[in-house]
């Protein structure tokens, strides 16, 4: 079982704040045996300038007032077991056995060749070692005062860091299954403010990439509804037997051709809008495209007439794919074919301009009644393209669908 964060939070202040008392707890009782050493040895210090201030004549007689000391005006007139604690050098040594305790200090008068010892007993002046059990119960006490507030602490830190979490949490939660926009806004520029704001990155990717594929599919169930019919009707001509002599099947063989080549732009087309891929390095020729366009929707609606005027810019190259072009602009035509009030429909086409003129129905009054399902996913691709779609309505019955590249 997993253990919660605030959880795993309180333990590591709680667990911290254990291992600093047990440290504290070694460290104060470390630096008491170090004052209390340094007491003795300022004691003794004091007596060996006492000691030292004397004139020679009465120091071999002198004998400090202090009476756990001892002086010893050369190293024969000390104990055996003294004698193999001291070391070369001048200075306060220890003692310690389990019957005494003692500070001994070896000095040496200036212009004397031999040294002096003054030695302190303090086996009844250990504070420490008698009063070892209380010293350890008050740092014990204090330790547990500490944790006890550092458990204190522990919940109100875990429960002000969490806070946000819990926030940011219940906010992803909903019931509709709808995800949430612009909630990174009601976040600190922290750390969980950086994570929100990366989550709705996401979550705006998720609902962009699900969008795609919605349109996807409908504008490729719509769109490829046409060419599969005119390809459904040849296959069908095709079938007839050879006997029929009415049957142009060179003919029939192109319109199926061009079905097929229809079917397979619009999918590209598709493929290439429900993606997150540039526009690339492809390029197409307007009027190549508007030639095949005119070709294609002459063919299907043999009553229409498309007129295209084309300007001396029109031939040079524009950073799209052929595809994408036939598919965006042939929509609009297509639309302007099928729900105009005449069969004429006049296209005008420059390098950064083109214009589709849509003649309305009389019953049409909204800006863009007069176009069905293919002109929102045209659109659509022009947005992606970076190019701009707006309507001019000089006329009331006749609106005109400018395309600006850029």
């Amino acid at each position: 079982m997993r253990i919660s964060i605030a959880r795993r939070t309180k333990q590591a202040i709680v667990g911290l704040t254990l291992v600093l008392c047990i440290i504290f707890m070694g460290l104060a009782m470390l630096m008491v045996y170090m004052v209390e050493d340094q007491v003795f040895a300022n004691v003794l210090k004091s007596e060996q300038r006492q000691f030292e201030q004397l004139p020679a004549i009465e120091r071999s007689v002198w004998q400090p007032d202090n009476r756990h000391m001892k002086l010893y005006l050369d190293s024969d007139y000390l104990p055996e077991k003294l004698k193999s604690s001291l070391g070369s050098e001048l200075g306060v040594y220890e003692y310690f056995d389990d019957a005494q305790a003692l500070f001994l200090l070896k000095g040496k008068v200036a212009g004397e060749q031999s040294n002096y010892f003054i030695s302190l007993d303090v086996s009844e002046l250990l504070a420490v070692r008698f009063g070892r059990s209380e010293l350890l119960m008050l740092i014990s006490i204090i330790s547990l005062m500490l944790i006890l507030v550092s458990i204190v602490v522990a919940n109100r830190l875990s429960k002000q860091i969490l806070s946000p979490l819990k926030k940011l949490t219940k906010q992803l939660q909903n019931e509709d299954d709808e995800l949430p926009q612009g909630f990174s806004n009601d976040f600190y520029a922290d750390d969980v403010g950086k994570l929100a704001h990366h989550l709705e990155l996401s979550i705006g990717r998720a609902k962009r990439a699900a969008q795609r594929e919605f349109e996807f599919n409908k504008g490729v169930s719509h769109e490829l509804r046409s060419p599969i019919q005119v390809a459904q009707s040849a296959l069908e001509i095709l079938r007839l037997p050879q006997s029929e002599n009415d049957i142009d099947r060179p003919s029939v063989l192109n319109r199926l051709n061009r079905s097929i080549e229809q079917m397979k732009q619009i999918t590209e087309a598709f493929l290439w809008l429900a993606s997150d891929r540039v526009i690339g390095d492809q390029v197409c020729e307007m009027r190549a495209c508007m030639e095949k366009i005119k070709s294609t929707y002459l063919e299907t609606y043999p009553d229409h007439l498309i007129k295209v005027n084309y300007s001396a810019d029109s031939n040079l190259p524009i950073n799209v794919a052929p595809e994408v072009f036939v598919v965006v602009i042939g929509s609009f035509v297509k639309n302007a074919i099928q729900h105009g009030s005449n069969n004429i429909v006049n296209c005008s086409i420059s390098e950064h301009l083109i214009c589709i003129e849509n003649p309305k129905n009389m019953g049409q009054s909204s800006e863009t009644s007069g176009f069905g399902m293919g002109f929102v996913i045209a659109r659509r691709m022009c947005e992606k393209l970076g190019w701009h779609v707006r309507f001019i309505h000089d006329n009331k019955h006749v609106f005109v669908v400018e395309v600006s590249i850029r």
